[in-house]
């Protein structure tokens, strides 16, 4: 999560002890709205979900069906939700969306808030400041890997793997604000993308949200569809409540 510079001063959102708990009290208190990517439609939406359901189950060392049951796991979510003002199945909308509008926060990936940062320095605004919850983070994987029924192409695989290994593409990569390493530090890191002023420190090692079996996925997105997201008719009553907003 990115929060507004004006934001993160009102909620002292600056500390490095931030928990999700201290987002969702700020969440219920009416102190912070946000956009996110939906959670049925993309995959950074469903990780995002099951990272906050995660944390708010009290980080166990792998998420249950069991656990999905609990009523205050439950209630806790539905506030979280509360807070959600507009989702969107595309991360560049998204990106647009928040920037277009007067949000307070914005869920993405990294290197999508690095790029907006970027783009909000050019343009002479606030860059965004980034949350990592200590209690952990959804982090999507990128695996490479070669499955081996034709020994013929192996040569080719190695190939391009050590290509995608060199210096050259990790430096062009993380100018685009993605981590081609693993918590700890980077010598490669490009100051212009992993700014401390924005909240990234690449000495803290970052602790990984562990992803549940699917079944235990499957049932969160069940839950997420049947009692979490909001109706069609409350996106409808706020799109046209913002209709309005532009005609007056």
């Amino acid at each position: 999560m990115a929060v507004t510079k004006d934001k993160a001063n009102e909620l002292n959102l600056y500390s490095q002890e931030i928990t999700n708990e201290n987002i969702l009290r700020a969440i219920e208190t009416k102190k912070l709205n946000y956009v996110m990517p939906s959670v049925t439609k993309t995959n950074i939406g469903a990780t995002a979900y099951l990272g906050f359901l995660n944390s708010l189950a009290g980080s166990p060392e792998v998420l249950t069906v069991e656990m999905l049951k609990n009523p205050d796991l439950i209630a806790s979510m539905k506030a979280f939700f509360k807070g959600v003002e507009r989702v969107s199945g595309d991360e560049l909308y998204l990106e647009e969306m928040f920037l277009n509008g007067s949000y307070d926060a914005i869920i993405n990936y990294e290197s999508s808030l690095i790029e907006m940062n970027k783009l909000l320095e050019r343009e002479g605004k606030e860059p965004l400041h980034l949350i990592y919850p200590k209690d952990g983070v959804a982090i999507n994987d990128m695996p490479f890997g070669y499955v081996e029924r034709n020994q013929d192409k192996k040569e080719n695989f190695e190939k391009i793997l050590n290509y995608l290994r060199s210096e050259k593409v990790s430096k062009l990569l993380e100018n685009h604000g993605i981590r081609t390493w693993y918590g700890g530090v980077n010598n490669q890191s490009d100051s212009n993308s992993f700014k401390k002023e924005w909240g990234i420190d690449i000495n803290k090692y970052l602790i990984p949200l562990k992803y549940p079996s699917k079944k235990v996925m499957t049932e969160a997105l069940d839950i997420y569809v049947e009692s979490l997201r909001k109706s069609t008719i409350q996106y409808f009553a706020w799109t046209y409540r913002e209709a309005c907003k532009e005609q007056d």
